[in-house]
């Protein structure tokens, strides 16, 4: 109570609690949401969480991609290159850290470093600037590294290699099938013009500290993790699910995206399947395929009671595999 005025204070959790209980769940999970990142401001003043935002910044982004008018005039004047990049696996680790623009009238453009990279993802239409021998991808644009793991150090190490190779001329890394390194040029991402994500499917990286944020991982390793919200992991830790890619800002190490659903047990036949349809984007599932009824109508009956099997006509001008499958 106010002993000043007489009046009844609540703490909206509580009073949900009281009044509202179906919607206490609501909030809790929304509390956790806020406490995992910068979203709760309730515990700083509006100046410790600007100073808290500046310095995050500062601390862990990628390079402002260029404006609209400088990649226009970049690209007039030759100084800038437009194409379609292409990631690759390689090394045991995840391939957002090396990259390829293929040109067929010029050399071939190596982007390696995930700061180089710039966001950019497999098959996104991008601007590059190429850069000099003596140039360093990893100068040019520094990685959010707020979230890093053992994993995450080791790329780093991985990155500032390739770099020493660059200016000291040694070989490149591999970076993508039949890329030749000897005559390709090297570069970093200025700009995405367009973005081609589509549904990727992962697993799940749960929050170990028990939040709601949690990091999922494509089965393309040419993806990088996405971080998602999702309050019950126990039902997805054991399966594959799809997720979709919202955006991707300089302040964030990992593009941020959304849960869409849940594909099956990891290593059961028909969710091993179903991720191969979902990731060649062939169909969301094996259900999409089925036959229509129309289809199944005109197919001869075959039930305990009418077993069917192929005559000589349905044998006719076929080939008999049933002895080799």
């Amino acid at each position: 109570y106010s002993a000043e005025h007489g009046v009844e204070v609540w703490r909206l959790e509580d009073y949900l609690a009281e009044q509202h209980p179906k919607l206490i769940e609501h909030f809790r999970a929304i509390e956790q949401a806020t406490q995992d990142g910068d979203m709760d401001v309730t515990a700083m003043s509006a100046g410790e969480f600007a100073q808290a935002r500046l310095q995050a910044k500062a601390q862990g982004s990628y390079a402002k991609h260029y404006s609209e008018a400088d990649i226009s005039d970049g690209l007039r004047n030759g100084t800038l290159v437009r194409g379609t990049i292409r990631l690759r696996a390689g090394g045991g680790m995840r391939s957002e850290s090396q990259g390829v623009i293929e040109r067929s009238d010029a050399p071939d453009i190596v982007v390696i470093g995930r700061a180089a990279l710039n966001r950019a993802c497999s098959g996104d239409t991008v601007v590059v600037r190429l850069l000099a021998n003596s140039e360093s991808s990893v100068g040019e644009a520094k990685a959010a590294d707020g979230d890093d793991d053992d994993a995450d150090d080791a790329a780093d190490s991985e990155d500032a290699l390739a770099v020493e190779q660059i200016e000291a001329g040694d070989e490149a890394p591999v970076v993508a099938d039949k890329v030749n390194v000897a005559t390709a040029v090297h570069g970093v991402v200025v700009g995405v013009v367009e973005r081609r994500w589509r549904p990727y499917v992962a697993t799940l990286q749960a929050d170990v500290a028990g939040g709601m944020r949690h990091l999922a991982v494509p089965v393309d390793a040419a993806v990088p993790k996405i971080r998602m919200h999702y309050a019950d992991t126990a039902a997805i830790a054991d399966r594959y699910f799809v997720v979709a890619v919202d955006s991707w800002e300089a302040d964030s190490q990992y593009p941020q995206g959304h849960f869409v659903r849940a594909l099956g047990r990891i290593g059961t036949l028909d969710a091993e399947i179903d991720t191969i349809l979902v990731e060649r984007q062939i169909a969301v599932s094996q259900a999409a395929l089925g036959f229509s009824e129309a289809s199944l109508r005109e197919m001869p009956e075959n039930s305990a009671k009418h077993p069917w099997a192929p005559g000589a006509r349905d044998l006719e001008g076929r080939r008999d595999l049933r002895d080799t499958l």
